[in-house]
Protein backbone atom coordinates (compact mmCIF):
# COMPACT_ATOMS: atom_id res chain seq x y z
CA UNK A 1 0.00 0.00 0.00
CA UNK A 2 1.58 3.16 -1.12
CA UNK A 3 1.49 5.94 1.37
CA UNK A 4 3.41 8.63 0.89
CA UNK A 5 2.98 12.31 2.53
CA UNK A 6 4.15 16.50 2.09
CA UNK A 7 3.64 19.02 3.61
CA UNK A 8 2.69 21.92 1.60
CA UNK A 9 3.79 24.86 3.11
CA UNK A 10 4.28 26.59 7.12
CA UNK A 11 7.20 25.91 8.05
CA UNK A 12 6.32 26.24 11.79
CA UNK A 13 4.09 23.31 11.22
CA UNK A 14 6.84 21.30 10.99
CA UNK A 15 7.31 20.89 15.04
CA UNK A 16 3.75 19.95 15.88
CA UNK A 17 3.16 16.49 17.01
CA UNK A 18 0.42 15.96 14.06
CA UNK A 19 1.60 18.32 11.02
CA UNK A 20 2.52 15.06 9.12
CA UNK A 21 -0.61 13.09 9.94
CA UNK A 22 -3.74 12.63 8.28
CA UNK A 23 -6.77 14.22 10.99
CA UNK A 24 -8.02 10.39 10.16
CA UNK A 25 -5.10 8.65 11.58
CA UNK A 26 -5.23 10.72 15.02
CA UNK A 27 -6.38 7.92 18.15
CA UNK A 28 -8.17 10.02 20.62
CA UNK A 29 -7.76 7.84 23.19
CA UNK A 30 -4.21 9.07 23.38
CA UNK A 31 -5.35 12.48 23.98
CA UNK A 32 -6.53 13.93 27.38
CA UNK A 33 -9.07 16.30 27.22
CA UNK A 34 -9.37 19.76 29.45
CA UNK A 35 -12.69 21.26 28.82
CA UNK A 36 -13.73 25.13 29.24
CA UNK A 37 -10.34 26.34 29.49
CA UNK A 38 -9.04 29.95 28.93
CA UNK A 39 -7.30 29.44 25.80
CA UNK A 40 -7.43 26.93 23.20
CA UNK A 41 -3.85 24.97 23.39
CA UNK A 42 -2.46 21.48 22.47
CA UNK A 43 0.61 19.60 24.52
CA UNK A 44 2.88 16.40 24.18
CA UNK A 45 3.55 14.79 26.81
CA UNK A 46 4.88 11.85 25.51
CA UNK A 47 5.35 10.05 22.46
CA UNK A 48 1.56 8.70 22.66
CA UNK A 49 0.52 10.78 25.07
CA UNK A 50 -1.21 14.55 24.39
CA UNK A 51 -3.17 17.01 26.32
CA UNK A 52 -6.15 18.81 24.52
CA UNK A 53 -7.15 22.37 26.37
CA UNK A 54 -10.38 23.85 24.84
CA UNK A 55 -12.42 27.30 25.90
CA UNK A 56 -15.91 26.59 26.83
CA UNK A 57 -16.76 27.38 23.00
CA UNK A 58 -14.86 25.05 21.42
CA UNK A 59 -15.53 22.15 24.18
CA UNK A 60 -19.35 22.45 23.16
CA UNK A 61 -18.44 22.12 20.09
CA UNK A 62 -16.16 18.97 20.48
CA UNK A 63 -19.22 17.40 22.55
CA UNK A 64 -21.70 17.10 19.53
CA UNK A 65 -18.61 16.17 17.00
CA UNK A 66 -18.66 12.66 15.39
CA UNK A 67 -15.54 10.72 15.79
CA UNK A 68 -14.02 12.20 12.86
CA UNK A 69 -14.80 15.96 13.55
CA UNK A 70 -13.34 14.97 17.22
CA UNK A 71 -10.25 14.43 15.35
CA UNK A 72 -10.35 17.73 13.34
CA UNK A 73 -10.53 19.16 16.32
CA UNK A 74 -7.76 17.60 17.90
CA UNK A 75 -5.34 18.25 14.47
CA UNK A 76 -6.31 21.76 14.35
CA UNK A 77 -5.26 22.84 18.09
CA UNK A 78 -2.34 20.72 17.74
CA UNK A 79 -1.28 23.14 14.58
CA UNK A 80 -1.78 26.09 16.79
CA UNK A 81 -4.98 27.04 14.16
CA UNK A 82 -7.39 27.44 17.10
CA UNK A 83 -5.32 29.93 18.69
CA UNK A 84 -6.15 33.35 18.86
CA UNK A 85 -2.48 34.22 18.11
CA UNK A 86 -2.79 32.14 14.39
CA UNK A 87 -6.76 33.39 13.63
CA UNK A 88 -6.08 36.85 14.11
CA UNK A 89 -2.96 37.15 11.75
CA UNK A 90 -3.47 39.55 8.88
CA UNK A 91 -3.10 36.21 5.96
CA UNK A 92 -2.74 33.12 8.41
CA UNK A 93 0.30 30.99 7.55
CA UNK A 94 -1.68 28.09 5.11
CA UNK A 95 -1.27 24.53 5.79
CA UNK A 96 -1.97 21.62 3.67
CA UNK A 97 -1.39 17.91 3.49
CA UNK A 98 -0.77 15.98 0.79
CA UNK A 99 0.27 12.35 0.30
CA UNK A 100 -0.17 9.13 -2.18
CA UNK A 101 -2.62 6.53 -0.65
CA UNK A 102 -4.30 3.31 -2.54
CA UNK A 103 -4.18 5.12 -5.98
CA UNK A 104 -5.77 8.43 -4.99
CA UNK A 105 -4.00 11.72 -3.62
CA UNK A 106 -5.44 12.76 -0.59
CA UNK A 107 -5.62 16.37 0.62
CA UNK A 108 -6.30 18.06 3.56
CA UNK A 109 -6.01 21.96 4.20
CA UNK A 110 -7.67 24.42 6.40
CA UNK A 111 -8.79 27.97 6.10
CA UNK A 112 -9.95 30.84 8.85
CA UNK A 113 -12.89 32.75 7.25
CA UNK A 114 -13.31 36.16 9.09
CA UNK A 115 -17.00 36.42 9.14
CA UNK A 116 -19.65 34.90 10.92
CA UNK A 117 -21.15 31.74 9.84
CA UNK A 118 -24.78 33.08 9.46
CA UNK A 119 -23.54 35.48 7.10
CA UNK A 120 -21.29 33.41 5.23
CA UNK A 121 -23.92 30.74 4.62
CA UNK A 122 -25.08 32.91 2.08
CA UNK A 123 -21.90 32.96 0.09
CA UNK A 124 -21.35 29.47 0.87
CA UNK A 125 -24.80 28.02 -0.71
CA UNK A 126 -24.50 30.83 -3.99
CA UNK A 127 -23.11 27.80 -5.83
CA UNK A 128 -24.06 29.57 -8.64
CA UNK A 129 -21.75 32.22 -8.47
CA UNK A 130 -18.72 29.60 -7.74
CA UNK A 131 -17.53 29.77 -11.49
CA UNK A 132 -17.37 33.33 -11.33
CA UNK A 133 -14.95 33.97 -8.60
CA UNK A 134 -13.78 31.03 -7.26
CA UNK A 135 -11.86 29.93 -10.26
CA UNK A 136 -10.21 34.14 -10.72
CA UNK A 137 -6.20 33.02 -11.73
CA UNK A 138 -6.45 29.02 -10.69
CA UNK A 139 -4.77 28.05 -14.24
CA UNK A 140 -2.06 30.98 -13.78
CA UNK A 141 1.06 29.91 -12.58
CA UNK A 142 1.85 32.35 -9.19
CA UNK A 143 5.74 32.67 -10.35
CA UNK A 144 4.72 34.03 -13.40
CA UNK A 145 5.78 31.02 -15.67
CA UNK A 146 3.95 30.52 -19.01
CA UNK A 147 4.15 26.51 -18.62
CA UNK A 148 0.89 24.93 -18.34
CA UNK A 149 -0.14 23.09 -15.16
CA UNK A 150 -1.05 19.37 -15.00
CA UNK A 151 -4.44 19.89 -15.33
CA UNK A 152 -6.85 23.00 -16.34
CA UNK A 153 -9.70 23.64 -14.35
CA UNK A 154 -11.87 25.60 -16.80
CA UNK A 155 -15.37 25.59 -15.69
CA UNK A 156 -17.53 24.55 -12.47
CA UNK A 157 -20.66 25.24 -13.54
CA UNK A 158 -24.07 24.96 -11.02
CA UNK A 159 -27.15 22.77 -12.41
CA UNK A 160 -29.57 23.11 -9.64
CA UNK A 161 -31.84 20.50 -11.03
CA UNK A 162 -29.69 17.70 -10.12
CA UNK A 163 -27.82 19.57 -7.00
CA UNK A 164 -24.00 18.99 -8.24
CA UNK A 165 -21.18 21.23 -10.29
CA UNK A 166 -20.43 20.22 -14.24
CA UNK A 167 -16.74 20.53 -13.62
CA UNK A 168 -14.84 20.73 -17.17
CA UNK A 169 -11.14 20.35 -16.93
CA UNK A 170 -8.16 19.97 -19.70
CA UNK A 171 -5.77 17.48 -18.78
CA UNK A 172 -2.34 18.88 -20.48
CA UNK A 173 -0.26 16.05 -20.37
CA UNK A 174 -0.23 11.87 -19.97
CA UNK A 175 -4.05 11.14 -20.94
CA UNK A 176 -4.31 15.15 -22.85
CA UNK A 177 -8.06 15.94 -23.12
CA UNK A 178 -11.26 17.73 -22.22
CA UNK A 179 -12.82 15.90 -19.25
CA UNK A 180 -16.59 16.39 -17.85
CA UNK A 181 -16.83 15.57 -13.98
CA UNK A 182 -20.20 15.91 -12.54
CA UNK A 183 -19.50 16.52 -8.62
CA UNK A 184 -22.64 16.00 -6.48
CA UNK A 185 -23.12 18.72 -3.72
CA UNK A 186 -24.10 17.05 -0.07
CA UNK A 187 -25.21 20.26 1.83
CA UNK A 188 -25.60 19.69 5.63
CA UNK A 189 -24.85 23.00 6.68
CA UNK A 190 -27.59 23.48 8.55
CA UNK A 191 -26.43 20.83 10.85
CA UNK A 192 -26.18 22.69 14.27
CA UNK A 193 -23.73 20.15 15.83
CA UNK A 194 -21.93 19.49 12.82
CA UNK A 195 -22.00 21.61 9.86
CA UNK A 196 -20.62 20.29 6.39
CA UNK A 197 -20.87 20.27 2.57
CA UNK A 198 -19.36 17.40 0.58
CA UNK A 199 -18.47 17.21 -3.22
CA UNK A 200 -18.79 13.73 -4.70
CA UNK A 201 -18.28 12.59 -8.09
CA UNK A 202 -21.43 11.10 -9.54
CA UNK A 203 -19.95 8.21 -11.50
CA UNK A 204 -16.33 7.06 -12.45
CA UNK A 205 -15.21 8.26 -15.72
CA UNK A 206 -12.05 7.67 -17.69
CA UNK A 207 -10.48 10.49 -15.79
CA UNK A 208 -11.03 9.27 -12.68
CA UNK A 209 -12.70 7.00 -10.34
CA UNK A 210 -13.40 8.59 -7.53
CA UNK A 211 -13.35 12.43 -6.36
CA UNK A 212 -14.94 13.11 -3.09
CA UNK A 213 -13.84 15.90 -0.15
CA UNK A 214 -15.19 17.20 2.61
CA UNK A 215 -15.64 20.95 3.94
CA UNK A 216 -15.86 20.50 7.85
CA UNK A 217 -17.04 23.96 9.69
CA UNK A 218 -16.21 25.11 13.04
CA UNK A 219 -18.27 27.68 14.04
CA UNK A 220 -18.04 28.62 17.81
CA UNK A 221 -20.48 30.55 19.08
CA UNK A 222 -21.36 33.92 18.70
CA UNK A 223 -17.71 34.85 17.07
CA UNK A 224 -17.33 36.55 14.15
CA UNK A 225 -14.73 33.85 12.21
CA UNK A 226 -15.35 30.00 11.97
CA UNK A 227 -12.89 28.05 10.31
CA UNK A 228 -12.84 25.46 7.58
CA UNK A 229 -11.00 21.88 7.63
CA UNK A 230 -10.86 20.19 4.47
CA UNK A 231 -10.39 16.46 3.81
CA UNK A 232 -10.88 14.83 0.27
CA UNK A 233 -9.15 12.52 -2.28
CA UNK A 234 -9.03 11.69 -5.81
CA UNK A 235 -9.39 8.30 -6.97
CA UNK A 236 -7.12 8.74 -10.59
CA UNK A 237 -6.38 6.80 -13.64
CA UNK A 238 -3.40 4.12 -12.99
CA UNK A 239 -1.17 6.34 -15.16
CA UNK A 240 -1.79 9.32 -13.48
CA UNK A 241 -1.13 7.60 -10.16
CA UNK A 242 1.84 5.49 -11.31
CA UNK A 243 3.49 8.02 -13.85
CA UNK A 244 3.03 11.52 -12.19
CA UNK A 245 5.87 12.22 -9.52
CA UNK A 246 4.27 13.42 -6.08
CA UNK A 247 7.20 16.64 -6.60
CA UNK A 248 4.78 18.24 -9.25
CA UNK A 249 1.92 17.47 -7.28
CA UNK A 250 3.38 19.19 -4.55
CA UNK A 251 3.77 22.49 -6.20
CA UNK A 252 0.57 22.82 -8.40
CA UNK A 253 -1.93 21.48 -5.28
CA UNK A 254 0.33 24.14 -3.03
CA UNK A 255 -0.36 26.90 -5.71
CA UNK A 256 -4.08 25.88 -6.28
CA UNK A 257 -4.81 25.82 -2.68
CA UNK A 258 -2.54 29.38 -2.00
CA UNK A 259 -4.96 30.82 -4.93
CA UNK A 260 -8.11 29.62 -3.77
CA UNK A 261 -7.23 30.79 -0.14
CA UNK A 262 -6.69 34.45 -1.88
CA UNK A 263 -10.12 34.29 -3.64
CA UNK A 264 -11.73 32.52 -0.45
CA UNK A 265 -10.71 36.25 0.99
CA UNK A 266 -11.61 38.58 -1.85
CA UNK A 267 -14.66 37.35 -1.66
CA UNK A 268 -15.14 37.98 1.97
CA UNK A 269 -14.23 40.82 1.98
CA UNK A 270 -16.27 42.15 -0.79
CA UNK A 271 -19.32 40.39 0.64
CA UNK A 272 -18.39 42.86 4.08
CA UNK A 273 -18.16 46.03 1.79
CA UNK A 274 -21.86 45.55 -0.08
CA UNK A 275 -23.55 44.95 3.15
Amino acid sequence: MAFNLVTLDGASFDSTPFYSIPASDIILKDVEINKNQSENSFEKKSSKKFILNLTKEYSDIYDKLPEQGKKIVVKLASLNALSKSYRTKKVPEPYSLLYKKNRAFNLETLAIIPMDYKTALAVVRNYASYNDWALKNINIRRNGDKAKYFVDINELIYDAKNKLFDTRVKMNRIISGNYKLDLLILDSLDDESNPNFTLKMKAPSKLAKDVQGTFHFLVPKGADYFVIYFAGKTEVNWAIYNFLPIPIIRTEVLERVDTLLENIRYKVENSKKSK
